[in-house]
């Protein structure tokens, strides 16, 4: 897809056939940009990006390393940060999954448009997300949701 990545947990658990993925482009705060939501498909954008006002929004934080920090809006719409564990499983799909705007280049494009990225967020050792990536890029993470395992 692109470069390798700095970490090397980023080098180990994201690499199909010996083509490193880079997802140095994920790593930061994201929250839930429910407003943008459509066709089952849940948008998150970064830190920077200025919400409309909101009772609560989902966020994580994904590092280098694996860590996460995983924050969830309670039913008194306060948010709780859980430390937590990322990981991402790359195979091959007969449907395009993963569109990651900025780090595809011509050479890899044919072979990109076979893979399918799934995000896991690990809270202790419950499930706490599972997703498709379908959109990774600097202002926006497109994921669809997949049952948790």
């Amino acid at each position: 897809m692109h470069l390798e990545s700095n970490s090397s947990h980023d080098r180990q658990k994201n690499s199909l056939n010996g083509s490193p993925v880079d997802l140095t482009i994920a790593h930061g705060k994201w929250s839930h940009s429910h407003e943008e939501d459509h066709d089952g498909m849940m948008v998150f954008r970064p830190e920077s990006f200025h919400f409309p006002r909101s009772r609560g929004r989902l966020a994580f934080v994904l590092e280098g390393d694996g860590h996460a920090t995983y924050v969830p809006f309670g039913a008194d719409d306060r948010s709780g940060a859980e430390p937590a564990q990322w990981s991402v499983d790359i195979c091959r799909s007969s449907t395009p999954t993963l569109q990651a705007h900025s780090v595809i280049s011509p050479e890899t494009a044919t072979d990109n448009a076979t893979r399918s990225v799934i995000l896991r967020i690990q809270v202790e050792n419950r499930e706490v997300l599972r997703a498709h990536v379908l959109t990774a890029a600097p202002e926006e993470l497109l994921l669809r949701m997949l049952p948790q395992s």
